[in-house]
């Protein structure tokens, strides 16, 4: 082959390159001008490419089913996650709540018209990644539990934000609201004693944080898990305290408390923490 021909040909192979290799048509572009990088820096790259790899993700996830999905592209994400989870559109005007897992397509976010929408699902480290060839596409983000008592305690990098209670008949229910902080094993529990006035332990439950669902935590998820304790039945009327503090299985090793403010030894033990305090009538 001449060597002008030749010359043609490589030409020809480089600027065809992104579309043999790439995943999405609409995600090629000319690497002689910089390629996706470049791109994304000055272009409102993606128009919905990719959404069945987050919508993969996203179904094998075991706590999915635990609230809606926020999505600025509703319609490109529905049909790639199970149908009984509603995918609904990512503005602060018509959230769904509670809603669990947030998608922000980048394209979108880039807009500023979308930043407050943005900012409140990128209050959470990303969870999943999605990004093509260098580009990035959109991150999945969970949203954090709810609760109506903030706590602000941490443990070991573990984020108790908050709580609600709930006092009916002979059952407290406890719902913690936990943002993990730092990658690591799963399978930590929480501990609740029951207190009462002259610091006796007159019930307790133990539970995982996220009833075993992940063996492992990344930053960024979020537990919310209802707990349901039992108080005795012939529990005399009173003033009563609620302690709680994290340890692992099967040393029974305590999580250190980083942040927080933790009770004397004495009532509970090292870094336990009092969540709040509550009355038995005497017509219970």
């Amino acid at each position: 082959m001449p060597l002008t021909g030749l010359r043609t040909a490589l030409l020809a192979l480089i600027l065809l390159q992104p579309v043999f290799t790439r995943t999405y048509y609409l995600a090629a572009y000319n690497p002689l001008l910089g390629g996706g990088v470049a791109a994304q820096n000055v272009l409102l790259v993606g128009w919905g490419e990719g959404m069945e790899q987050v919508g993969s993700w996203l179904s094998a996830r075991p706590d999915l089913r635990r609230g809606a999905v926020l999505s600025w592209l509703p319609p490109t994400l529905t049909p790639f996650v199970p149908a009984e989870v509603p995918v609904a559109d990512l503005d602060l005007d018509t959230i769904v709540k509670p809603a669990n897992y947030a998608v922000v397509y980048q394209s979108v976010a880039a807009r500023a018209t979308r930043t407050v929408a943005a900012a409140y699902a990128m209050q959470t480290p990303p969870l999943f990644t999605l990004r093509v060839q260098g580009v990035t596409y959109a991150t999945v983000h969970q949203l954090p539990r709810p609760f109506t008592t903030s706590v602000d305690a941490v443990f070991s990098g573990l984020h108790l934000r908050g709580f609600s209670s709930q006092l009916l008949s002979s059952t407290l229910t406890i719902t913690p609201s936990w943002d993990i902080q730092v990658d690591r094993a799963g399978g930590v529990f929480s501990f609740m004693h029951v207190l009462n006035a002259r610091g006796e332990r007159v019930a307790q439950l133990d539970a995982v944080l996220d009833e075993g669902m992940f063996a492992t935590w990344q930053a960024g998820q979020q537990f919310g898990t209802a707990l349901p304790l039992t108080l005795p039945a012939d529990l005399p009327p009173g003033m009563y305290q609620v302690v709680m503090g994290l340890y692992t299985q099967p040393d029974g090793a305590r999580l250190p408390l980083w942040y927080g403010s933790a009770l004397p030894e004495h009532l509970a033990g090292p870094h336990a923490i009092r969540l709040f305090g509550f009355r038995i009538g005497p017509d219970r």
